[in-house]
């Protein structure tokens, strides 16, 4: 039970202890093993571990190949993707370009949540906004820069309007059994 809690604690990563440094170390997965865990998660459309699993890395290696596992998927104006790219950009140090589909994202992912009847979905929409202080900092430091985000958020979501439904969001709310999508 113990181990069990361990595991949960450190969040299914492995540590060692080095006797001689007496430190102890976190080994991040490969960006290989990141990517495989990725096509894994959605193959199976498992969109909560999806999101967990782009949102848990933040080393610079992964963010490359996250961010090239993206890329491959072109863009269908699927949010969780949008706010993905934007982490990762920033990670990599491309604050402008996260800033972009930051925007973009949180366009999309109110518009989908708008077409989700259980309202309880639009927390979801505040969960994927943590973790972007960068993107804000950016904003503060380059006022100008809002408007042409704010621009290019609106051309992302029209070139996008026949995406799918926003299942990805309307089966996580309080009552997914009553989903019913409005088109």
């Amino acid at each position: 039970i113990l181990l069990l809690i361990g595991l949960v604690i450190v969040g299914g990563t492995w540590t060692y202890f080095d006797k001689d440094n007496a430190t102890t170390e976190t080994a991040a997965p490969s960006p290989e093993d990141v990517v495989a865990k990725l096509d894994r998660l959605e193959s199976k459309k498992d969109y909560v571990g999806l999101i967990k699993a782009l949102y848990e890395n933040t080393d610079p290696n992964s963010s490359k190949a996250i961010l090239a596992w993206l890329e491959k998927r072109g863009d269908s104006g699927f949010a969780p993707y949008l706010y993905a790219t934007a982490r990762h950009m920033l990670i990599t140090q491309q604050p402008y370009q996260a800033l972009l589909y930051y925007s973009a994202a949180g366009l999309t992912a109110r518009v989908d949540a708008a077409r989700c009847t259980d309202r309880t979905t639009a927390s979801w929409v505040a969960f994927l906004e943590n973790g972007f202080k960068g993107v804000h900092e950016y904003m503060a430091a380059n006022p100008e820069s809002k408007v042409a985000a704010g621009s290019w958020a609106m051309l992302k979501e029209e070139s996008s309007k026949g995406r799918p439904l926003p299942d990805w969001l309307c089966l996580n709310g309080e009552n997914p059994s009553a989903y019913v999508p409005y088109v």
